[in-house]
Order: C-alpha cells, then structure tokens, then sequence
C-alpha cells in the first residue's frame, strides 16, 4: 500500500493491515518521518517504510 502525505495514517494502516501487506509512506517533512519512524519502532512494525519526498513527485 502507498499513503502519500499522510504518514501516521501510513502507520495506521500498517497496524490495520498486519504484516502481510507492505505499507510505503511518503511525506515532505523530516518531523513526520522521524515521529512514524518512531511510531513503528514502539509498535513493533515490520510492513512499514517511510521515504522523503512530494506527493506530486514520489519516490
């Protein structure tokens, strides 16, 4: 799964999900990505990458 821009709802959805769906977040901000980074650390997340970038320009 994609979440572009809304990177705690990225984390959301990895929970939700479980670990057999791979869930990729894509934000602009440094803060967002180090706070679900640190979201998925704390709970244990396995199916959750964050990666810097625009929506209208993904990586």
């Amino acid at each position: 799964m994609l979440d572009l821009g809304s990177i705690i709802g990225s984390v959301l959805a990895a929970l939700a999900a479980g670990p057999a769906i791979h869930v990729i977040g894509v934000d602009m901000t440094p803060v967002q990505l180090a706070e679900a980074s640190r979201l998925a650390v704390e709970g244990g997340l396995v199916n959750a990458e964050f990666c810097a970038g625009h929506t209208e320009n993904s990586p």
